[in-house]
Parts: structure tokens; sequence; C-alpha cells
């Protein structure tokens, strides 16, 4: 299957307020397994972002895991990523964390307009998780995976579905 390796950029708030533009080198590892005479799909994820004077990792299933890993880094040092994978009001399904690597998610409000039958096109519902946009309201990685709960009406607490925060 094979390694995919791509940069992109995303913008950072530093703990001065300045923002920086950093570059994000993002890889892909597919592979197979083989368990009890069958073959399964695999798939690594790994983000590592260059920043002015440092660098930081995270990896994960998907890329979006990933990230939540990279922020975790982040946010004991105060340093906040401007994206729309690290706002409070955006998440991805499971089908685009599988099929897209993790790349996209959804606009929680813009899934909520369609259901009401406003008109939206795809791209006005999902986004690219390292773009910026006006309605990116920063969070931490805590505050993200409690509001997705609460919209999505989950009965848990986020750290039951991702011990990594406990």
């Amino acid at each position: 299957m094979g390694r995919i390796e791509e940069t992109t950029n995303v913008l950072l708030r530093l703990t001065t307020g300045e923002e920086v533009t950093c570059k994000v080198h993002l890889t892909t590892d597919h592979g197979t397994r083989e368990e009890s005479g069958k073959t399964y799909s695999t798939r690594e994820c790994s983000i590592r972002m260059i920043a002015p004077g440092w660098e930081a990792d995270g990896a994960g299933e998907d890329h979006f895991e990933a990230l939540m890993q990279l922020r975790l880094k982040l946010e004991p040092l105060g340093h906040v990523l401007l994206c729309y994978g690290a706002s409070l009001n955006v998440f991805p399904s499971g089908m685009m964390r599988d099929m897209a690597d993790g790349l996209t998610a959804y606009r929680l409000e813009k899934v909520d307009a369609h259901k009401r039958g406003e008109d939206l096109d795809e791209r006005d519902v999902s986004v690219y998780i390292f773009d910026t946009g006006p309605d990116v309201v920063p969070a931490t990685v805590k505050e993200q995976i409690d509001n997705y709960a609460r919209w999505s009406g989950l009965d848990a607490t986020p750290e039951d579905w991702w011990p990594g925060l406990a």
C-alpha cells in the first residue's frame, strides 16, 4: 500500500499573542496485517509541526487524532492552533476519519443548518482540518471533544472514548 507524505501550513498563536504560520509535515503509512488467516488494512498517521525555534509532533490512527496529540503538547505551553481541526465547532465523522484519513471534518453548525433544510454545498459543510477561517473558535482538545459529545447526544465523557485525555 505505501507511504504518503505531504506538507501544508497551519496558523499558530503563541503565548505572546503573535500569530505565526508553521510548516506541517504529514505522513500516512497504509499497510496490512495478518491475523487468524485474515488480512486487515492498517494506517498510521503522523504530524510534525515546525514552529520558530522548536518542533512538535503527534501520531495516531488518522490525522485528526494525530492533531489532537500535537495539541495536547501545545496546550501546556499556552500555544493555540488557529485551524478548523482545533476549533470548538468542528469534528469529523467516523467515515471522514476512515475515508479521508481524518483530514476533513464537519462544521457542526452547518450540519445542523443542512438538517433544517438549508441549501448548502458540501464545501460549506466540510473543511480541511489545517485551514483557518473567521468561524474558527479555538478550543482545547477536551473542550472540543466535550462539545462534540453534547452536540451528538453521546452519553459519555470525553475521557470515556479517548483515554489520552485522562
